[in-house]
């Protein structure tokens, strides 16, 4: 049973530990989690070798704390500018194309 604190920022990827201590509830579900993945992940093959079996079990385990417990959330971060104004599309497309043939065509050269 590994709780200590710099497992759980290794295991939250926390570069400042002390934050931890703040986010005690998340902790106690993330490490249960954790625990529940190590278990399910494990598997045996005959085609594979002792060490072979075991990296692969890593490499797993590290896929599906990543989807599971590092997930990020989405919609975060500044909303794009083409959800703000829908309109924008066809905007831009006159300005930038029909814009041009309409207002500065047949000028040629002179």
């Amino acid at each position: 049973q590994r709780t200590s604190s710099s497992f759980v920022a290794k295991l939250e990827r926390i570069k400042y530990r002390g934050a931890i201590s703040s986010h005690r509830d998340e902790q106690k579900k993330n490490l249960k989690l954790y625990r529940y993945i190590r278990t399910t992940t494990q598997m045996v093959r005959n085609d594979m070798t002792t060490i072979q079996q075991y990296r692969l079990t890593n490499r797993v385990t590290e896929r599906r704390k990543q989807k599971e417990i590092l997930s990020r959330a989405s919609g975060g971060g500044r909303p794009l500018k083409c959800e703000e104004f829908p309109e924008m599309v066809a905007v831009m497309e006159f300005a930038f194309g029909e814009r041009d043939r309409i207002e500065f065509s047949g000028g040629g050269l002179e």
